[in-house]
């Protein structure tokens, strides 16, 4: 079973180019399943192989989606925990009105006990954030917007 974050990453993005649905994969340390759902792929991890696998959870039919705020898209680049501060208590790293700059993170995302700094990416700089989609200490998927944000 993959370890790194990078390798889990790189299944996930060759498994949104394939015709694939699911890829499951198992070790004596374990399993980790990935399932395309509504073009988002999602992962359920088993702690040992002879567990079985957790389901994927199911979507349920959704009522009218509510129009988003208009503005450029931030995207999870990952799998993981959405942090808006660094520690509880904390300022968060980013407000709404904020103005993005090159050294400044935008949250933190937890992956498999790792905390990785979100940075801006160049683009994005000097944009002002709109809307921030995401609680603090919810769960994130892969593509999932983050924030919005207006230049």
């Amino acid at each position: 079973m993959p370890k790194k974050l990078d390798e889990i990453q790189k299944l996930i993005d060759m498994l949104d180019q394939s015709n694939l649905n699911e890829l499951e994969i198992s070790d004596k340390e374990g399993s980790i399943r990935l399932v395309k759902a509504n073009a988002q792929t999602s992962v359920v991890h088993s702690p040992s192989a002879s567990a079985p696998p957790t389901p994927a959870p199911v979507q349920a039919d959704q009522p009218k989606q509510v129009p988003k705020p208009k503005g450029i898209a931030f995207k999870a680049p990952m799998v993981g925990t959405f942090y808006l501060t660094p520690s509880p208590g904390a300022d968060p790293y980013v407000k709404i009105g904020d103005t993005i700059n090159a050294d400044q993170p935008l949250c933190m995302i937890e992956a498999m006990k790792m905390f990785n700094k979100i940075m801006p990416k160049q683009q994005h700089q000097n944009h002002k954030i709109v809307s921030i989609e995401v609680e603090n200490g919810q769960p994130v998927q892969y593509g999932q917007v983050l924030f919005y944000l207006e230049a």
